[in-house]
């Protein structure tokens, strides 16, 4: 398929510190909706937005505010980095184990196999203790398995290992993250089951619509969406702009970068920027809402959102309180779909990050 052809690139103006960018949409004192919240499909409940946190301050103090605004609002389901541990620990400890149960504490196990002789129970076991010690939890809420070389068939004993763990009571849910159809199919096929899987979803790639999301479905699967903001090029901070220099990028911009490049190109993400920020000022929301609304209605059980600190709770709570209309929608895709389709070039969900590629 031959690159679409890139428009001019637009100019614009940056804008001041004090502007209003979002005046239409008043949440003070707004809290999540009752259809913010949902089950995976082993009755584990959830947020639609599950909160993944990277504070640029680390620290107790910081993770614990952040947490404490985050939950005040309804915000319930968190992904935490293993970086974080010691600090949502600590908050885990003030608030107590009764408090704590609000706490729905998800965590990812990234696993190269070739850091692996074998993987047994007591491999898998351990990983998971290590986790729970360092949550000061019981139990954790849900853990992801990240497999670096579906070559190296293990993924089927580490999931094994993880279902009994879950029967066993120290974690509720057992997911995946950056399973292909391929794999999700081969693990079905064994008699293993998860009740998840966290593949990329925003309006340039909408790969899990070619195959995975109807697989998840008939077969009891949550499709969670990941990278829905596009590392953050999704937002006011690049529109009208030329393509940031890579020394200038941060590792999630430098990846989008390249599927932008892959996609279409630069002067085509914009004019797509330019149609997200038409809508964002008609309904008087972020150009990061819209991109999370639109995924939000995809066949997703929820979407996962990167948040620096709890500043950000009140815009965070918009997609929940606006809607696309069809023709919303229609402007949208019209121009995502005139680059390139990312499945024929780049394969299924999550084959990307294969050490082998």
């Amino acid at each position: 398929m031959a690159f679409a052809a890139t428009p001019a690139l637009p100019t614009r103006q940056r804008r001041g510190a004090t502007e209003r960018i979002f005046p239409k949409l008043s949440l003070q004192n707004a809290h999540l909706p009752p259809h913010a919240y949902t089950t995976l499909p082993d009755s584990t409940p959830v947020c639609r937005l599950i909160k993944l946190l990277h504070p640029r301050d680390p620290s107790p103090n910081n993770v614990s505010r952040t947490l404490d605004t985050l939950l005040a609002h309804g915000f319930q389901t968190f992904s935490l980095p293993a970086t974080l541990h010691p600090s949502a620990a600590t908050y885990v400890r003030l608030i107590g184990p009764s408090s704590a149960e609000k706490l729905q504490l998800c965590t990812r196990l990234d696993i190269n196999p070739l850091n692996f002789q074998t993987v047994s129970r007591r491999t898998v076991e351990d990983l998971v203790d290590e986790h729970l010690r360092s949550l000061s939890l019981e139990r954790l809420h849900m853990v992801q398995l990240s497999w670096a070389d579906f070559r190296d068939e293990r993924y089927l004993d580490f999931i094994s290992e993880l279902s009994e763990l879950q029967r066993l009571g120290k974690l509720r849910s057992v997911g995946t993250a950056n399973f292909p159809t391929r794999q999700l199919r081969y693990l079905h096929s064994q008699g293993l089951r998860v009740a998840s899987n966290q593949v990329p979803f925003c309006l340039l790639d909408e790969r899990p619509l070619t195959q995975m999301a109807s697989f998840c479905a008939q077969h009891g699967i949550a499709l969670v969406g990941g990278n829905s903001l596009g590392g953050g090029f999704f937002t006011e901070r690049f529109l009208g702009l030329p393509e940031p220099r890579k020394s200038a990028c941060s590792p999630a911009l430098l990846r989008f970068a390249g599927v932008i490049r892959v996609w279409g190109g630069w002067g085509l993400f914009q004019q797509l920027l330019y149609e997200m920020k038409g809508i964002a000022d008609k309904y008087g929301v972020s150009m990061a809402n819209v991109a999370v609304k639109w995924v939000l209605r995809q066949p997703v059980m929820a979407v996962v959102i990167g948040i620096e600190n709890a500043e950000y709770c009140k815009s965070n709570l918009r997609p929940f309180h606006f809607d696309l209309d069809d023709e919303d929608v229609a402007a949208l895709e019209s121009v995502a779909r005139k680059g390139n389709d990312l499945f024929t070039i780049l394969g299924d969900s999550g084959s990307e990050f294969q050490v082998h590629r």
